[in-house]
C-alpha cells in the first residue's frame, strides 16, 4: 500500500489534500495514490458481492459484563488535563474538556486567539500528569509540555521545573512552585493557537512539547534551538492550512489521539534530529 516519504498513508490525507502534491514516494504523490485526493486505483478483480457469512446453530452464550479500565495513552503525550481552565472570549472560564475549535482563548497580554486545532485530543484515555502547585494556582501538565518560567529565556519542559521556581501569571506576576506531584487523569487536551501560547489556570504555557524532556534545548548541526521555536516552525503547514486559509473543516487523529498533522510534523522533526545527530 502507498505511503509518503514520512510513512503517512491515504488515511492521513482524508483530513485535507492541500499538501497532497508536495509529499510523495517513488514519484507518486497522494494526488495520484489516494481516492480522497482524486487518485487511487480500484481493483477490477475485486468482487462487489460479499462472501456468505456462516450461521452458527449453537445456542447463544450470554457473557458476564466486563469492566474495562481506561487505556493508558500511547505515543508522545503532550497535553493538559480536562479540568484545566482557560479564559474564552465572551464566555469566561471554560474547562479544557469543553473547548471547541474556533473558540477564542486568552494567550497573554490581554490578547485572544482562535483555537485552530487540537494537537492532542482524547477524552477517554488515562494519562500521567505533573501537578504543579503555586502560591495561588495549580496546573496539571504532561512532563514534556513546555511552560514559561522566570529566569528562562524560553519555555522549558514541565519536568524540568523545580520547587522554588517561579511560573508566569497572566498578570505578569511570578508565582512560586510550592509542590510537585505525579497524578493520573482521564482525558488529554492540547489546543493550538497561532502564537503557540495560551493561558491555563492563569499561567502562561506553550502549545508545544520537548521531544526530549531531559534537554532544555536541541542541537542541530552545531546550533542550539529552543523547543518552542522549533515546534512552532514545524507546525507552520498545519497552521497555514487550518488557521490562515481556514481550510480544515474537520480534524483526524491517530489511535493515540494525536492530530495526524502533528504526527507528520513530529516525524519530520525526528528525521531532522536523527540527521543532525
Amino acid at each position: 500500500s502507498w505511503s509518503d516519504q514520512f510513512g503517512f498513508d491515504c488515511a492521513f490525507y482524508r483530513s485535507g489534500c492541500v499538501l497532497a502534491g508536495i509529499f510523495g514516494k517513488n514519484g507518486v504523490s497522494a494526488n495520484e495514490a489516494c481516492c480522497a485526493c482524486g487518485g487511487g486505483v480500484k481493483d477490477e478483480n475485486t468482487s462487489s458481492t460479499p462472501a456468505p457469512v456462516p450461521v452458527s446453530t449453537s445456542p447463544p452464550v450470554t457473557a458476564a459484563p466486563i469492566s474495562v479500565a481506561p487505556t493508558p495513552a500511547p505515543g508522545l503525550p503532550f497535553c493538559f488535563s480536562g479540568s484545566s481552565l482557560v479564559q474564552v472570549e465572551d464566555k469566561g472560564l471554560v474547562s479544557m474538556k469543553d473547548l471547541q475549535v474556533g473558540d477564542s482563548i486568552l494567550v497573554g497580554d490581554g490578547r485572544y486567539e482562535r483555537i485552530y486545532s487540537f494537537g492532542h485530543l482524547d477524552r477517554t484515555r488515562k494519562a500521567n500528569f505533573l501537578k504543579l502547585e503555586t502560591t495561588s494556582s495549580t496546573i496539571e501538565i504532561s512532563a514534556n509540555h513546555l511552560l514559561f518560567v522566570e529566569g528562562e529565556t524560553n519555555a522549558i519542559p514541565a519536568g524540568q521545573v523545580k520547587i522554588g521556581d517561579n511560573l508566569i501569571h497572566v498578570r505578569g506576576d511570578k508565582l512560586m512552585v510550592t509542590s510537585i506531584e505525579a497524578v493520573q487523569r482521564i482525558g488529554l487536551y492540547a489546543p493550538f493557537t497561532p502564537s503557540g501560547n495560551l493561558i491555563v489556570n492563569n499561567l502562561l504555557a506553550s502549545n508545544f512539547v520537548a521531544l526530549d524532556e531531559s534537554q532544555m534545548t536541541v542541537e542541530i548541526m552545531g546550533i542550539h534551538f529552543n523547543w518552542h521555536w522549533l515546534a512552532h516552525k514545524f507546525e507552520f503547514p498545519h497552521r497555514l492550512v487550518c488557521h490562515y486559509l481556514s481550510y480544515c473543516t474537520s480534524e483526524s487523529y491517530d489511535e493515540a489521539g494525536i492530530s495526524n498533522w502533528v504526527s507528520a510534523s513530529h516525524k519530520m522533526s525526528m528525521s531532522v534530529l536523527q540527521l543532525s545527530g
